[in-house]
């Protein structure tokens, strides 16, 4: 019946919509870098963001755009801040993380060491066409 139809695609859209909140928008991931800074804040630990080349090798299925995240602070505010991007709403991979002593200046002893870290953060975009389908249906739809 049209009833049962309308509503089986009212349970599929919003479920379909929470699946597409774990995705980036590849053209404007604004949203994602927002995220990032946030958690640096919350976190106590600066960072630098830059874009990265986006590696051919890479034999994933789903399209992602790269990041490189660098900084410095307390070890425990690195972790606390790596925790805080882990457990965030978008899907991603840390792809490489190095970490350092930070190099310290001044006498030694003065303060607790700080460690440098660079992480490349690979965060998984939206299918595009896949994406544009399910807006207009969304838009479109109607019983």
């Amino acid at each position: 019946s049209f009833k049962s139809l309308d509503r089986d695609y009212q349970i599929y859209l919003q479920q379909i919509e929470r699946i597409d909140a774990v995705f980036v928008d590849a053209k404007v991931p604004i949203a994602f870098l927002d995220v990032l800074e946030e958690a640096s804040r919350e976190a106590g630990f600066g960072i630098k963001i830059s874009p990265s080349a986006s590696s051919r090798s890479d034999k994933s299925s789903w399209p992602s755009i790269a990041f490189r995240v660098s900084g410095q602070g307390k070890p425990e505010n690195f972790l606390k801040f790596l925790d805080k991007i882990e457990n965030s709403q978008y899907l991603m991979q840390v792809a490489e993380l190095s970490l350092s002593q930070a190099k310290a200046v001044g006498q030694k002893n003065e303060l607790p060491p700080e460690v440098e870290a660079s992480l490349l953060i690979k965060v998984f975009t939206k299918q595009w066409r896949i994406y544009q389908k399910l807006s207009a249906g969304k838009s479109s739809r109607s019983f």
